[in-house]
């Protein structure tokens, strides 16, 4: 995962952010710079973490996610749902629009699956 140091430390520095955006990424990624996201959330950018494909999705530790709102974005559907699956398990809200359609609101008492 990149982006889980960087909103950690934020929330230690009392800047936590309200709403995170969980990318699970098909391929590595070309670029990333590890932007301190004290700083994003300051000039009001968003926090966000990537999720590898190498990476197995059982092993991620999400518990800094706790309290916050997650939005999960990615092409593979199967592996979204199993990433917005551990995230159900420290947020208070994860939010996801599969391309194939549909939406999930999991702070929605009826989301459409």
């Amino acid at each position: 995962m990149i982006g889980n140091a960087q909103i950690l430390n934020a929330r230690v520095h009392g800047k936590t952010p309200a709403h995170v955006w969980v990318h699970v990424l098909d391929t590595q990624p070309d670029y990333w710079t590890a932007q301190d996201a004290r700083e994003c959330i300051a000039n009001g950018f968003r926090a966000q973490i990537l999720v590898l494909p190498t990476e197995s999705v059982s092993g991620l530790d999400l518990a800094i996610l706790k309290g916050l709102v997650v939005h999960v974005q990615g092409e593979n559907h199967e592996r979204c749902m199993a990433v917005l699956n551990r995230c159900k398990q420290y947020a208070d809200r994860v939010l996801y629009a599969p391309s194939h359609g549909g939406f999930i609101d999991t702070g929605v008492e009826n989301a459409v699956a």
